[in-house]
């Protein structure tokens, strides 16, 4: 009696999802101000870029810009409060503005995340903020060495803690 395999390449799929899905932590609300778990590297797109220059920190200021990209994130620019101005250096600046930082909410693309192996089996709860919000948010402050900026990637919270008004 011959066996048939049906669909193998469907079957690949799932047994490595699973097995993934095994030591995946899931993503969420859970942090605390101040709070990055370092579980969350796990689903950073190409880490060894990214230089880690304080592994958790807390800044405010106001959205001026949020986008998608083709990796499964997505952008917020925000422009800091003076008191974290210090974070921003020239390629942010020459970038965005004065005193502008990138944050990077990892898997969050509405699409794009499904199609990215590495955010199939997360769960990032992680709200897209609007422009114009004014927000708090922790994660890891890093240097993008593929891009010269700073970044704080991946955020582990954002809190709205004053919403713009749509029109």
């Amino acid at each position: 009696m011959e066996k048939v395999v049906e669909h193998p390449r469907k079957f690949l799929l799932m047994l490595a999802a699973t097995v993934f899905a095994a030591g995946c932590v899931s993503l969420g609300g859970n942090t605390v101000s101040g709070e990055c778990g370092k579980t969350w590297w796990g689903r950073v797109y190409s880490p060894k870029r990214l230089v880690i220059q304080e592994a958790c920190v807390t800044v405010r200021g106001t959205v001026i810009k949020t986008r998608y990209v083709l990796d499964g994130d997505a952008i917020v620019i925000v422009t800091l409060d003076p008191k974290y101005a210090r974070l921003s250096n020239e390629r942010n600046d020459e970038g965005y503005g004065k005193d502008t930082l990138e944050l990077e909410i990892i898997c969050r693309h509405p699409v794009f995340k499904f199609f990215v192996f590495r955010c199939w089996t997360c769960k990032n709860k992680i709200s897209l903020p609007r422009v114009g919000d004014y927000i708090e948010a922790d994660g890891s402050y890093i240097l993008d060495t593929r891009h010269g900026h700073m970044e704080i990637h991946p955020v582990t919270r954002i809190t709205v803690l004053n919403r713009k008004e749509l029109p």
